[in-house]
């Protein structure tokens, strides 16, 4: 009864392709890698700004107050530089 029952359950499951198809993949690739051009072109943005003002602070001799602010944006920087290998290696 358990054998009939089970091969009757099993013979609609249906069997999908493990892989997207091709056009999707082309199309995430693209948005993929503008996003990462985008978030290097911030992470250089943000490493100017922070070293701009704190040139102009170290004048006043109060750029320490600026290095949180860099080491913020060099934690992004080592974020945005290690999601590809870090996605790669959970999937």
């Amino acid at each position: 009864m358990y054998l009939l029952l089970s091969s009757f359950l099993a013979a609609d499951v249906p069997n999908p392709q493990p892989d997207a198809p091709s056009e999707i993949i082309a199309k995430t690739d693209t948005v993929l890698g503008l996003l990462a051009w985008l978030g290097t072109a911030a992470a250089v943005l943000g490493i100017v700004t922070v070293a701009i003002k704190m040139a102009g602070s170290l004048q006043k001799g109060d750029a320490e107050d600026h290095i949180g602010s860099m080491l913020t944006v060099l934690v992004g920087c080592v974020l945005l530089s290690t999601a590809g290998p870090l996605v790669n290696f959970v999937l």
